[in-house]
């Protein structure tokens, strides 16, 4: 086990030397572990080069193998230190952003508590996040959003996914600007009002720049966040435009309405499951994406109540 730690912390640290810092060794006995788990496996992992070296791509996938493997141990020694027994009652850790856990996961974890065979832990985890985590077995499942892992979904191989849910961004605006939204136009004529927008270089951020630059938008930005309650608020304190998805509306709270804008250039957001190939074929996932699609078409029959302007 410690010669498999070792092969993980030289992939994350780069160096030898490094990694023998990290780990309080000797260089050359890292150096020897890694040419001992070499040997046993029958192929290089590790390649000099000058006064240095690197690993090879053998390396690199060993390197992430033994990580996972690493990860499993030591959960398992905790299971067995605290008595717990995790062939009969394991634990599922699911991981989503804010929006997903409030409208999707949450109500999919009240009704898995009467599965008695294991416990689900939940995780707020950002979109850009979510593929790494599930792919070094950290979590069994993630909520992300599709449009992030690239326009037809292409991801890592050691990865499944499928689609949950679609839903529209809202303008919305200040009920001062009413006389702007009282027919369907382009999002364009909004360019020149106040914007509030998510947090710079999140997931939606990075979502909603693509849409407003293919839309010849240029936002004047006054205010960011990531709580789309918050966002909103922040536009009705600041006079300004925000697109909001249709699940997170809290129009009653504040003063705010949604402008009629064109159906076709108002962005979507793709809600994605993802899960690993090694944990896909679990006899306990099946139930958690049950109810989780479940919840999610609860919610697509409730969106599909709400008509934009």
């Amino acid at each position: 086990m410690s010669t498999l730690q070792t092969l993980g912390e030289l992939r994350r640290q780069g160096s030898v030397h490094a990694a023998a810092k990290v780990m309080h060794l000797a260089p050359s006995s890292v150096s020897g572990r890694i040419k001992a788990l070499s040997e046993e496996c029958g192929m290089t992992l590790f390649e000099r080069q000058g006064r240095g070296g690197r690993l090879t791509e053998e390396g690199l996938a060993a390197a992430e193998l033994a990580d996972k493997i690493v990860l499993m141990w030591e959960r398992g020694l905790l299971n067995i230190r605290s008595g717990a027994r995790p062939s009969t009652r394991r634990t599922i850790r699911i991981g989503a952003f804010p929006s997903a856990l409030a409208a999707c996961v949450l109500p999919a974890a009240a009704r898995l508590r009467s599965q008695q065979q294991f416990h689900v832990e939940l995780l707020e985890v950002d979109p850009l996040e979510a593929a790494s985590l599930v792919e070094h077995a950290q979590l069994d499942a993630a909520l992300t959003l599709g449009e992030i892992l690239d326009g037809d979904l292409t991801m890592d191989p050691r990865l499944t996914h499928r689609v949950l849910w679609r839903e529209p961004f809202a303008l919305v605006l200040p009920k001062a600007y009413a006389g702007r939204g009282s027919c369907p136009t382009s999002i364009r004529g909004y360019s020149g009002l106040p914007w509030v927008l998510p947090r710079r270089g999140s997931a939606c951020d990075q979502l909603l720049g693509r849409h407003l630059a293919r839309m010849g938008v240029r936002p004047r930005t006054v205010a960011r966040s990531d709580d789309w309650s918050l966002l909103q608020r922040m536009a009705d304190t600041h006079d300004a435009v925000a697109l909001i998805p249709v699940s997170c509306l809290q129009l009653d709270s504040n003063g705010l309405e949604v402008a009629a804008v064109l159906a076709e250039e108002l962005p979507q957001r793709t809600v994605v499951l993802l899960e690993s190939v090694e944990t896909a074929g679990s006899r306990l996932l099946p139930v958690v994406r049950n109810e989780l699609t479940r919840a999610a078409e609860d919610l697509m029959a409730l969106l599909s109540t709400y008509r934009l302007p």
